[in-house]
Order: structure tokens, then C-alpha cells, then sequence
């Protein structure tokens, strides 16, 4: 299989951000975005049936997965809908859902930097008619 990848900007990290955007969501009861969100970090189909986590030398924590081009675009529809200026004032209810886990020092930043990183992501890479490969490291 081979893949073209349109360069640096082409690959994203985020962090451990995924949890702190679904929990900002789902204080909204924005449920049906969270599913969204999930879905993004998320493949649906694994890249490499022989090889899940990766090659020997080339290893990582989940299984390496894929969104096929169809898929990336109906994500990067739903993820334009993305309240983030509203998602960065939850810090107070996902505090209160979530007692005893680590949120960001800056929340609010660290909303709407990776909210805004996953839109764009989804975007660029849809307008580039691109598939989306997901894994854990």
C-alpha cells in the first residue's frame, strides 16, 4: 500500500486532548459530537491486518487505523460544527463530572488549541481528498 502524504503539517499531535474534548462535550450534552470527536481520534479499519500496533522496530500503543477518504469527509462536516468557543468554558462542569482527573493548567487554550487543530486537520485533509491514519504512541 502506498500513501501520499502531503507533508509535515500533514501529521498532527494531540496530546492526551481527546478525553478533555469528549468530557467538554458531553458537559454540553452534546453527546452526538463527542461521538464525532471519538470517531476522529478513532480509525475505522485497521492499516495493517499482519501488523496492528505496527512493525517490530516501529511499535506504538494502539492499533494503527485508518478512515477512508468518504469517512474523512463526513468528519470533517460534522467537526466544522464544533462549538469551541463554548466548549472553552466547561472547565467547570467537567471539573465537577470529573473530580479526580488532571485537567489543563490553561483549559481554555488548551480547548480551543486542539478543537481548532482536529477541525482543521479533518479539513485539510478531506479538501485534500486525503485517508486519516490514527495510532497511540
Amino acid at each position: 500500500m502506498s500513501l501520499d502524504i502531503a507533508g509535515n503539517d500533514a501529521f498532527a499531535d494531540f496530546d492526551w486532548s481527546p478525553r478533555v474534548l469528549y468530557w467538554s462535550l458531553y458537559a454540553m450534552n452534546e453527546a452526538d459530537l463527542a461521538a464525532v470527536v471519538e470517531q476522529a481520534f478513532g480509525g475505522a479499519e485497521r492499516l495493517n491486518a499482519d501488523y496492528p500496533d505496527g512493525t517490530p522496530t516501529h511499535r506504538v500503543y494502539s492499533e494503527i487505523a485508518m478512515h477512508q477518504r468518504d469517512t474523512v469527509k463526513k468528519i470533517a462536516t460534522e467537526l466544522s460544527r464544533l462549538p469551541i468557543a463554548s466548549m472553552t468554558k466547561t472547565r467547570a462542569l467537567v471539573r465537577a463530572a470529573h473530580p479526580d482527573r488532571e485537567l489543563p493548567d490553561d483549559f481554555p487554550a488548551y480547548i480551543r488549541r486542539h478543537a481548532s487543530a482536529l477541525v482543521k486537520f479533518y479539513a485539510a485533509a478531506s479538501e485534500s481528498d486525503q485517508v486519516v491514519i490514527t495510532w497511540w504512541d
